[in-house]
């Protein structure tokens, strides 16, 4: 009796509809979680088949949830280091725990160091990376094979330190007075360091000459420039300079192999010192009738503490220590699927892959099918507030109206049974 298919009908239009208004409700309710993708409903009919041609039978309809996992959210800007966003394809690596081998995805990119240096999500969600090497130029970092994801471990900041470097070159802008007479002198420090990062003095002495244009240059031996005490010895320790009539120097001493044997066992130095070209102004000058240094520089320093860090739209780990120095200590992949539609969606703002996803797509940011990191930004939800009232008004709309077609039929069905009477 088609009256019955209808009251049936009228109960799969209210099942449906709720199940609408679920999905319309999760993305209402997330319209603030980060990196958070909406889902939709796709409605379709259900048909039965009445057996005979001069009859119809209804079917109803039924829905089916689609996850719009490969919409890209609003990328919001944020002041913290550790918040970074992907534009375009792809996922952030993550595990449950720091210790976990299960693998998931996620775009929620809030991270925040916890008491243990790992970076995790709001949700408790480890970044996974690849950790670097010390040393590795950027042509090298660039060269290196993305791993699998299972192979990638918990990004952890808190177990680095600033290493320390002792220096290897140095550079003295100079004016000796072009007024100095003989046994005149003068002097300056200057600071190198060893290879455990202590800072020492060494005092350069520059004495005239009675010979015109003429100078001696002295360098005296290491101390702590902590407290003044001997830490060393250094060869060659003196020379030569003699100017032209233009200022510039034409002769100089080599101190491009300076020696230093520290005692404080440490390795031995070998500093090169730059005072300047021959013919040129780019080091010591005699002009003028005052002594002055305008410039020194070194390339070494002292180990450091971790004071910060940021990452790079490469996907580029860079931890920042307070000797001023910067040391890249991981990468960051960014996993891309087929379909990510077809991603498995977990609790926690992440998912899991599929086989209708197909299988994971490893690649530095930027490459492939992957996006680019983008640092210091949030990716914010994809719901449309406007979007989803209106839906809301349609599907209240389409409930009430399945439920009018139930009280319908029964109507219909007690005037058949008054019949009777």
């Amino acid at each position: 009796m088609s009256l019955f298919s209808a009251l049936f009908s009228g109960v799969t239009g209210m099942n449906s509809q709720s199940t609408a208004m679920a999905i319309i409700s999760d993305n209402i309710t997330n319209v603030q979680t980060v990196g958070y993708k909406t889902s939709s409903s796709a409605f379709q009919t259900l048909v039965t088949n009445a057996g005979r041609s001069d009859a119809y039978s209804a079917g109803g309809v039924r829905v089916k949830p689609i996850a719009n996992i490969d919409e890209q959210g609003l990328l919001q800007a944020s002041t913290s280091a550790t918040d970074i966003g992907i534009n375009g394809q792809g996922f952030f690596p993550v595990a449950p725990t720091a210790t976990s081998n299960d693998r998931l995805f996620t775009r929620a990119g809030e991270f925040k160091l916890d008491a243990d240096g790992y970076l995790k999500n709001t949700a408790g969600y480890n970044l996974l990376g690849l950790q670097l090497s010390q040393g590795l130029t950027d042509a090298q970092i660039n060269a290196l094979s993305v791993p699998e994801v299972a192979n990638l471990t918990p990004v952890r900041i808190s177990n680095f330190t600033g290493t320390a470097q002792a220096t290897t070159t140095a550079d003295l802008n100079a004016n000796l007075p072009a007024n100095a007479v003989n046994g005149d002198t003068y002097t300056t420090t200057i600071q190198v360091f060893d290879q455990k990062g202590l800072a020492n003095n060494m005092q350069l002495t520059f004495t005239k000459t009675a010979t015109a244009n003429e100078w001696t240059i002295d360098i005296g031996n290491p101390t702590l420039a902590s407290d003044g005490t001997a830490n060393g010895t250094i060869t060659p320790n003196t020379g030569t300079a003699t100017f032209a009539a233009t200022g510039a120097p034409s002769a100089l001493p080599d101190f491009s192999a300076l020696a230093i044997d520290w005692d404080n066992s440490t390795t031995d130095s070998t500093v090169d010192l730059d005072i300047g070209t021959v013919g040129d102004t780019d080091g010591l000058t005699n002009y003028g009738e005052s002594f002055s240094v305008s410039a020194y520089t070194q390339d070494g320093y002292k180990s450091g503490n971790f004071t910060g860090m940021a990452i790079g739209t490469d996907g580029v780990v860079s931890a920042q220590f307070d000797n001023g120095q910067t040391q890249k200590i991981y990468r960051v992949p960014i996993v891309a699927f087929q379909n990510a539609n077809g991603l498995s969606s977990e609790t926690g703002n992440v998912f899991r892959e599929t086989v209708a996803s197909g299988n994971a797509l490893e690649n530095w940011a930027g490459t492939g099918r992957s996006g680019n990191v983008s640092p210091n930004s949030l990716e914010q939800s994809t719901t449309d507030l406007a979007t989803e009232f209106a839906d809301m008004i349609v599907t209240q709309r389409a409930y009430s109206a399945s439920g009018k077609i139930i009280t319908t039929s029964d109507e219909m069905l007690e005037e058949i049974i008054r019949l009777k009477r």
